[in-house]
């Protein structure tokens, strides 16, 4: 499922952490081409197949839950018999876990996102147990504002296949990076784009271990890849599927009735809380211009109080 490239263009990740401050990535020099459309293919029939089976299965992953869902996944996956127990180790962290869509889908990705290792007769690893870092690809299914001395955007990602398969994780990035890995990743190389736009755009990671944390360190992009990222742009710039006049930021459209949306949820216009009127997300009773507010007015304190933290600490040491 996957095949090794070495002239793929890479490029180090902006690790916008807490405040601006800027981490230096180590950059691996070869990056994987994975095969989407095989990935997204294994990864439907198996969500399917243990949706079907979900009503035989107990509210939590047991020990029979765990074996039905290895006996439905190597049927779903075409495995053979033996890939059972496999199947069943590799999903044992799953354990005493909730059973509901979420789970189901998380195992449906790492399954999917790993049947080179199930078809060679090994067990997944789990991703803390390793110290290298790993390519997967990923898909962007959040983006937040984030303040500090940088702004930028709090990215939620999806792993879609390899062995972090499945995992969820957060990282802030500045806005002048999203930029440049708007450019890079298929949009056109000269325009200015709004931030948000990098929600549900896909591209391959190199992840690795950051303080007890999953970390992107660098992206590239295949060629699936780019043409899923350029047809977003092309529904984005003057292409609405919707048949919209006004431009993508200005629209209330949430990503559940428009895969072109900038964000997740559906907006609508009403009373905020403050006593003016705004624009809401979801069932908030603040709008979104109060809540970014208080976000931001919450961190520009805590900066100011750790300058001046610092500088009464500075003038202890000089006296």
């Amino acid at each position: 499922m996957t095949s090794f490239s070495s002239d793929v263009d890479l490029h180090a990740f902006d690790g916008c952490e807490s405040y601006g401050n800027i981490e230096e990535p180590s950059l691996e020099k070869t990056a994987p081409s994975f095969s989407l459309p095989s990935l997204h293919k294994a990864r439907t029939v198996l969500i399917h197949a243990l949706d079907v089976e979900s009503d035989s299965l107990d509210a939590n992953f047991t020990v029979s839950s765990l074996e039905k869902v290895a006996e439905v996944s190597a049927k779903a996956l075409r495995l053979p018999a033996k890939a059972r127990k496999l199947i069943y180790d590799s999903l044992y962290g799953f354990l005493s876990k909730k059973i509901d869509k979420e789970a189901l889908r998380a195992v449906s990705l790492r399954l999917s996102g790993n049947l080179d290792i199930l078809r060679s007769g090994k067990v997944i690893p789990e991703w803390k147990d390793l110290s290298v870092p790993v390519w997967s690809p990923v898909s962007v299914t959040g983006c937040d504002e984030f303040y500090g001395v940088f702004p930028g955007k709090k990215l939620e990602v999806m792993v879609l296949g390899g062995i972090p398969a499945g995992s969820i994780l957060e990282q802030c990035v500045s806005n002048k990076f999203i930029q440049f890995m708007l450019r890079e990743i298929g949009y056109p190389k000269f325009g200015k784009y709004h931030p948000m736009e990098v929600l549900n755009t896909r591209f391959t990671c190199n992840l690795m271990d950051r303080r007890g944390r999953m970390r992107m360190v660098a992206f590239a992009v295949s060629s699936s890849q780019r043409t899923h990222n350029r047809q977003l742009c092309f529904l984005r710039h003057g292409h609405c599927p919707l048949r919209y006049p006004w431009e993508c930021p200005n629209c209330l459209e949430g990503g559940q009735s428009c895969p072109a949306a900038l964000h997740v949820s559906k907006y609508v216009k009403g009373m905020c809380e403050n006593g003016h009127a705004g624009i809401l997300a979801g069932e908030n009773m603040i709008c979104n211009a109060c809540i970014e507010k208080g976000r931001k007015d919450e961190v520009w304190q805590l900066i100011e109080r750790n300058r001046n933290g610092n500088a009464d600490k500075v003038h202890e040491d000089k006296a």
